[in-house]
């Protein structure tokens, strides 16, 4: 995985711990929720009046 013998160079290498891709591919409502809610929080879109960090 070096690439010593082969013109191939691995950035990373990803453990698929779904049964199937069409399965991985399958995003839940609570997730969607989840990803948008630290979306929102990263961009500052989303703030916490009278709250500070």
């Amino acid at each position: 995985m070096n690439g010593k013998h082969t013109n191939r160079k691995f950035t990373n290498v990803v453990y698929l711990d779904y049964p199937t891709i069409e399965e991985a591919h399958k995003v839940m409502k609570d997730e969607m929720l989840v990803i948008y809610r630290d979306l929102f929080r990263d961009s500052v879109i989303w703030q916490y009046p009278g709250l500070q960090r």
